[in-house]
């Protein structure tokens, strides 16, 4: 259980992995986890453990049929009615069904461990890009165009956001903003029109680069079961602890470093939530952020607060604010109503 739970996380937290190049925290975690699994297999798999667990299903099997049998004849002889031996065999089913569960775990395992082996020796092809020599000067939307199925979602989107600048796109729900996002970190592919980073298409640039300059706020964006430590700090090599806990004070978050979050974030409240991920975003120290919705579900208690923090910080960074509330926009100095 702990093994899948662990791939799910790490498919459910794959933009994350990637935005914050903690690839090699999740293959060490992975790899954790398989040399665990492979001991619990060799366990199982050992000469009396399988020799046993034969034993155990042929004996499974001979009182099935003698509780079969056994019905039948009283049924034959009239000692049962029919209703009675069909309990009886019932209830037998019920007394085995167990051992044939353990014999499926026991095939389960073989297969998920074949599995494992084989996805381990997959050759992913990597997508083949430009690394730029300076960091990110400019980006520009030329006319651009997406659409999904036949529905338009951007038309003809044209803007320039050069370095230290702040723009703030601003618009309700449907309106592209968070394709805006997608489309800049190429998660999906433009319908026409073009993009381009420091004067290059887009197309030529590797993602890779584009992780290493940007860090990103996303509305899927997600925590991982750990500690908030663990989560603030992911992909960063070693931690300053005074300067997580003074995060922590900062977005006004009432936990200790090695508070441990559920899955599914299931102990802590959404603007909690919100929250750590923004935290995690600045903590990155990136000269170009990405924040889609970053104060979401937050109280307006804090909201102010962390608003004016956010201005501060923003200060001597280039950055994309995808909201809908006015006065998340007001600390940019560009706007552009979608």
């Amino acid at each position: 259980m702990d093994y899948f739970s662990n791939i799910e996380d790490t498919i459910k937290n794959k933009e994350e992995i990637t935005i914050y190049n903690a690839i090699s925290g999740e293959v060490k975690r992975n790899d954790y986890y398989t040399d665990k699994i492979k001991k619990l297999a060799a366990k199982l798999y050992s000469k009396y453990f399988a020799i046993f667990f034969i034993k155990l299903d042929f004996l499974r099997i001979f009182y099935e049929l003698f509780v079969f049998s056994f019905s039948l004849y009283q049924v034959y002889t009239n000692n049962y009615s029919i209703g009675t031996a069909i309990v009886l065999i019932g209830y037998s089913v019920m007394i085995t069904g167990p051992i044939s569960y353990l014999n499926s775990i026991l095939l389960n395992i073989k297969n998920s461990i074949n599995a494992i082996d084989f996805l381990r020796e997959l050759d992913v092809e990597e997508e083949q890009g430009e690394f730029l020599e300076k960091g990110i000067e400019n980006i520009s939307f030329n006319k651009v165009n997406y659409s999904v199925d036949g529905r338009e979602i951007l038309k003809d989107l044209s803007f320039t956001i050069n370095k230290g600048e702040k723009i703030a796109l601003l618009g309700p729900s449907g309106k592209g903003k968070s394709t805006i996002v997608s489309l800049i970190l190429k998660d999906i592919p433009l319908t026409n029109g073009q993009i381009t980073i420091n004067n290059i298409d887009l197309k030529g640039i590797a993602k890779e680069y584009l992780y290493a300059q940007i860090a990103v706020l996303s509305q899927t964006s997600r925590l991982f079961p750990g500690t908030v430590e663990e989560n603030l700090c992911l992909g960063k090599k070693g931690s300053n602890k005074e300067e997580l806990e003074e995060m922590l004070k900062k977005f006004k978050l009432p936990f200790q470093l090695q508070y441990r979050i559920d899955e599914n974030s299931a102990n802590i409240s959404q603007g909690e939530k919100e929250r750590i991920l923004l935290a995690r975003a600045l903590l990155a120290n990136k000269n170009f952020v990405i924040l889609d919705e970053p104060l979401e579900g937050v109280d307006l208690q804090n909201k102010g607060e962390i608003l004016s923090y956010l201005k501060n910080y923003l200060e001597d960074k280039t950055a994309i604010i995808i909201t809908h509330r006015e006065e998340v926009g007001a600390i940019c100095n560009k706007v552009i109503k979608l």
